[in-house]
């Protein structure tokens, strides 16, 4: 079911961000959609906010993670994957702070 959740999350991020046949990753401007898509799903599925739930509840690992957030460990990892490109060493939420780099790490702030 993870693996299915994970496929339409992704096609959902190309009906709402794509335009027209982007079936050639050749071409830079398709590959910007297939990334958007992608950003999309890994949004709507997992998110920043998921992230810290999966901290706050004690996951201290990508399976027990992506068990959580009901989505696959490879899928769960191109996220983090995605995040870093986008995000650099770390970026903020709430009150708390996501580590991309040099590993996953989410810590409270004080």
């Amino acid at each position: 079911m993870s693996e299915k959740k994970s496929v339409l999350a992704e096609e959902l991020g190309h009906h709402h961000t794509s335009v027209g046949n982007i079936l050639n990753m050749e071409d830079l401007s398709n590959r910007k959609q297939e990334r958007q898509a992608r950003l999309w799903g890994y949004n709507k599925l997992i998110g920043l906010t998921g992230i810290v739930n999966a901290f706050e509840s004690g996951c201290q690992s990508a399976y027990e993670a992506a068990e959580f957030l009901e989505v696959t460990v490879e899928y769960l990892q191109e996220c983090i994957d995605c995040y870093r490109d986008k995000y650099g060493i770390c970026t903020e939420i709430d009150n708390y702070i996501i580590y991309f780099i040099p590993n996953m790490a989410v810590m409270e702030k004080v």
